[in-house]
C-alpha cells in the first residue's frame, strides 16, 4: 500500500476511514463473490468471511444470491450450520418485493445528479423510511407506487443514460438492475397486491393520532382483520390469509389488555340498533358488546383490578348491567340518539346519573390515549427550545 501511494501525484487524497471501512470494502466483497459463488464446495469459507464484517442480514443476501445462483442443495449445510442464518435467509426471501422497492429508493436517494433528474419529472419526493416510523414498509413502497410513472419517465430519458453510462462500474450494475425492477409488470403487480393487504393497517396510523381512543380500539382491531380478508379475496395470495390472520391474533394478544374491553363494552354507539344491522368487515355480523364472551371477560378482569373492594366490583357489575340493558335514563329516546351523535364521555357527562360510579370509570378509561405518542411529541417539541445543558 506504501508503495503505491508513493507512486500517486502529490494531489493524491487518501479515502477516509468511513469509504475504507464501508464502501472500499463492500467492493472488495462484491468481487470475493464473484470469484466463490461459481464454486459451491467454497461457500462455507464464503460464508465465514462474509460473516467477518457483516450482519446476519448481509450474510442472508449474500446466501440468497448464491441459491439463485446454483441451487440449494449446494448452500445446505450453510444455512443448517447456523439456525440464525437459516431463519434470515427466509425473511429475505419473505420482503424480496419490499427490498427491491428500497433498492429502488437507495439508488435515486444517494446519486444526487440521479435524483435531479427524478426530480424534474415528479412532484412527489421517494421516501427513505427511518428505523423509527411505524409501518415503513408501507409507506415506501405507496409512495413508490405513486412515482411509477415518474421512474418510467427519467429511466427513459437520454440525460439520464448518459449519467450512468459515465459513472463507474458499480453504479452502472446497480442502475441495470434497477431499470429491470422499474420495467418489471410482475413487479408493480406485486407492489399493488401488497398494499392492498396492508392497507388496513392504517390502523397504526389512528393508534398514533391524538386524542382518546382508548373505546375504539377493540372494534377497529376486529374490523381491520375483515377487511384484510375481503382484500385477500380478490388478491393473489388468497391462500395466505389463514397465516396473516394468526400473525395478526397472536400480536393482539400481546398487545391487548383489559382496558381495551372495558373501552370498547362502554361506548354507547356500538349498541345501537342501526350499527348492529351492518355486517361488519369480513362479511359477519355485529355482537352487542355485552353478549361477546371476550368481551365480557376483559370488562370482569377490568373491574376486578381498578376496584377497591368486593363491594365496589359488584357495584360497577350491577351498573354495567342497567347501562347494557338501557334501563332508567339509557332507556330514553334522547339517550339511544345521543349515543351516535356524541362523544362517549359527554354522552356519560349527560346520562351516567344513575350509575355514578360506572359513569366516573367510563369517563376515566374513555378519555384516554392508547399509546404514548403524543408525550413522545410533546419531547420532541421540548428539545427544539431546551437542551439536556
Amino acid at each position: 500500500m506504501v508503495n503505491a501511494l508513493r507512486k500517486e501525484p502529490e494531489c493524491y487524497k487518501a479515502p477516509s476511514s468511513e469509504k475504507v471501512r464501508i464502501v472500499l470494502l463492500d467492493e472488495c466483497v462484491r468481487d470475493v463473490e464473484k470469484d466463490l459463488i461459481p464454486r459451491g464446495s467454497m461457500f462455507m469459507y464464503a460464508a465465514d468471511f462474509y460473516g467477518v464484517e457483516k450482519t446476519g442480514k448481509a450474510i442472508a443476501q449474500f446466501l440468497s444470491q448464491a441459491i439463485d445462483s446454483v441451487g440449494p442443495s449446494n448452500v445446505l449445510n450453510v444455512v443448517t450450520d447456523n439456525a440464525a442464518n437459516c431463519k434470515a435467509v427466509g425473511k429475505e426471501v419473505d420482503k424480496d418485493t419490499y427490498k427491491k422497492g428500497k433498492t429502488i429508493v437507495k439508488y435515486f436517494l444517494n446519486h444526487g445528479q440521479d435524483l435531479s433528474i427524478f426530480r424534474e419529472t415528479s412532484k412527489l419526493e421517494l421516501l427513505k423510511v427511518a428505523k423509527t416510523r411505524f409501518a415503513s414498509h408501507y409507506v415506501l413502497l405507496k409512495r413508490l407506487f405513486i412515482c411509477r410513472e415518474a421512474l418510467f419517465t427519467t429511466i427513459a430519458r437520454n440525460l439520464w443514460r448518459d449519467w450512468v453510462k459515465h459513472s463507474d462500474e458499480h453504479t452502472r450494475t446497480t442502475g441495470q438492475l434497477v431499470v429491470n425492477h422499474i420495467r418489471d409488470d410482475d413487479y408493480w403487480v406485486e407492489v399493488e397486491n401488497i398494499l392492498r393487504i396492508t392497507k388496513p393497517y392504517r390502523l397504526i396510523k389512528f393508534c398514533d393520532g391524538e386524542g382518546a381512543k382508548m373505546g375504539e380500539i377493540y372494534e377497529k382491531m376486529d374490523n381491520m382483520l375483515g377487511e384484510i380478508q375481503d382484500v385477500m379475496k380478490e388478491n393473489m395470495y388468497p391462500s395466505y390469509f389463514p397465516q396473516v390472520q394468526q400473525i395478526i391474533l397472536n400480536r393482539w394478544e400481546k398487545m391487548s389488555i383489559p382496558l381495551h374491553y372495558l373501552g370498547f363494552a362502554l361506548t354507547p354507539k356500538f349498541y345501537d340498533s342501526r350499527y348492529l344491522e351492518t355486517l361488519a368487515p369480513g362479511g359477519t355480523l355485529r355482537k352487542v358488546p355485552n353478549l361477546d364472551k371476550e368481551v365480557i371477560q376483559g370488562v370482569m378482569e377490568a373491574f376486578n383490578r381498578i376496584s377497591e373492594n368486593r363491594d365496589k366490583e359488584r357495584l360497577l357489575r350491577e351498573q354495567f348491567a342497567t347501562f347494557n340493558m338501557k334501563n332508567g335514563l339509557y332507556s330514553l329516546p334522547a339517550a339511544q340518539m345521543d349515543a351516535v351523535t356524541m362523544e362517549a364521555t359527554d354522552w356519560w357527562s349527560t346520562y351516567g346519573v344513575e350509575t355514578a360510579e360506572l359513569a366516573d370509570v367510563a369517563k376515566k378509561v374513555l378519555s384516554q390515549p392508547i399509546t404514548s405518542s403524543s408525550a413522545e411529541r410533546n419531547r420532541s417539541t421540548y428539545s427544539y427550545i431546551h437542551n439536556v445543558k
